[in-house]
């Protein structure tokens, strides 16, 4: 058609139907490129819905995990609460009451440290799949990760300095211990010097005391935190 325009010198409508080509190929671009994106929205949309359903999942199971944990914490906290009360009203006092409190009583460590569940968000954010969330989820992710971290760091921290105040008690004062014969920690015992026995039992409270409080605080600040994210992450 075109020859044949340009052969009878039909210059004007040549270049018209020249330009509806033109047009209907830029048409036909711009169709292929909207069907492009379209494909792209959707398959971010899809992906998006995955993470989403991970990260409800994982901070769904973190809290779970965690209460359970406090529970026990806390029920660990009034047994050292308790010693220290009746220390403090004078029901203990002589060495020889320090030595009952410490060898016959449920003063025990905790596991004051979280284990988070943070498998999906290092995905999304070594990915950059982090940005398939707005800014203001994103940035209470973020958040969340931090007071995690802190949490970890703090009760790493306060744990190692309890460990040390164990290692040196047990050292000096052989705890009860079933797998040994009763009558052999008596007798080491009756040999030990006992004179700094009721300065370290109290010490031990109070450090375990302060780690299991400064725990329960950080924790709370994550699990308000993760039970935030969870609602954003749902609605």
């Amino acid at each position: 058609m075109r020859f044949e325009l340009i052969e009878k010198n039909k210059t004007r409508q040549y270049l018209k139907y020249a330009v509806g080509e033109i047009v209907l190929v830029v048409i036909g671009i711009l169709i292929a490129l909207q069907i492009n994106n379209w494909k792209e929205s959707e398959k971010k949309r899809t992906l998006k819905s995955e993470y989403t359903a991970s990260l409800i999942l994982d901070l769904t199971n973190d809290t779970i995990q965690i209460n359970k944990k406090v529970i026990g914490i806390k029920e660990n906290l009034k047994v050292f609460t308790s010693a220290r009360d009746s220390i403090n009203l004078g029901y203990i006092q002589s060495v020889e009451d320090f030595e009952r409190l410490y060898r016959y009583s449920s003063l025990d460590y905790s596991n004051t440290i979280n284990t988070y569940n943070t498998n999906t968000f290092n995905i999304l954010v070594s990915n950059g799949n982090i940005d398939l969330f707005d800014s203001e989820i994103r940035e209470e992710i973020m958040e969340l990760n931090r007071l995690q971290k802190f949490e970890n760091d703090v009760s790493n921290f306060n744990r190692k300095i309890l460990f040390e105040v164990i290692d040196s008690t047990v050292r000096k004062y052989p705890p009860n211990d079933e797998s040994f014969n009763q009558e052999l920690i008596d007798n080491l015992w009756e040999k030990e010097n006992k004179d700094e026995l009721p300065k370290d039992i109290i010490d031990f409270i109070g450090q375990s005391e302060f780690t299991i409080y400064r725990y329960l605080n950080l924790t709370d600040d994550v699990l308000r935190q993760t039970e935030l994210v969870i609602k954003l992450l749902k609605n």
